[in-house]
């Protein structure tokens, strides 16, 4: 497997979301190209196929790094999950982990969709609606007040 190059986009806290280009062939490839070497990479799945994902460092709130946005989630426990420090969003070719072993998912270029779903998240309306329904009491203490 060779490396490519592949669009992906880059949130950094208090700067506009950037189309950057990354040569990488899996996931933890543009980790380390855009998070560091250092990181320890989260990845959060944005659809149930596993194609679209936003990496960030899993060690984000302990490093005290700066809140970049909130995200929806599916999950009954976590409706709204805060992301700090840098994101990269990414897209992956579909891999059956059920029938195949994988390393690591594939990278391949941004999709429409998923560029279109970040600028959505990032957008003042949705970013200023969620935050109604978040509020932080401190490190390692998320409390998500009922709708």
């Amino acid at each position: 497997m060779e490396n490519g190059v592949f669009r992906v986009l880059k949130k950094e806290p208090g700067k506009s979301i950037e189309s950057v280009k990354v040569e990488a062939t899996y996931l933890s490839d543009v980790g380390e190209a855009l998070l560091g070497r250092k990181v320890t990479i989260e990845r959060i799945p944005m659809n149930s196929e596993k194609t679209m994902w936003i990496l960030i460092d899993e060690d984000g709130l302990g490093k005290d790094l700066p809140l970049n946005f909130l995200i929806p989630t599916i999950s009954p426990y976590f409706p709204i999950q805060k992301i700090v420090g840098t994101a990269v969003f990414v897209c992956s070719k579909y891999s059956d982990i059920f029938a195949e072993e994988i390393y690591d998912y594939e990278v391949c270029d941004l999709s429409n969709q998923l560029e279109r779903i970040a600028h959505l998240i990032l957008s003042d309306d949705i970013q200023q609606s969620l935050s109604k329904n978040f509020t932080d009491y401190g490190k390692g203490a998320i409390i998500v007040q009922p709708l």
